[in-house]
């Protein structure tokens, strides 16, 4: 599955991630995942991060809605209650909105 990840760097890539996605997912946002919609963020996107972030005191990525989103975010597509590969339209898409926030 395809998704495009947001560093706290301002760095942004397509990776692919391997089932069991928890744990792929996990360990490019540093710990459990949550699903995540933002209100400007309509399926059929999503967006991953970690659970604990703001706990841990990861570092701050950037702001969606009025939320400071910290640590690494991965922005993936989602197919009823699963997780589904972006398309290349939609992955630009993702650039395109992002390019603006970070």
């Amino acid at each position: 599955m395809k998704g495009v990840v947001i560093t706290t760097a301002d760095e942004v890539s397509v990776r692919d991630f391997a089932a069991p996605l928890n744990k792929s997912l996990g360990a490019v946002v540093g710990g459990y995942i949550e699903l995540v919609h933002p209100q400007g963020l309509q399926p059929p996107y999503c967006m991953i991060v970690n659970e604990e972030g703001k706990l841990q005191g990861l570092q701050p990525n950037f702001r969606l809605d009025h939320d400071l989103i910290v640590g690494t975010a991965v922005f993936v597509g989602v197919s009823g209650e699963d997780f589904c590969s972006l398309s290349v339209v939609q992955e630009n898409t993702v650039w395109r909105m992002m390019s603006w926030v970070i």
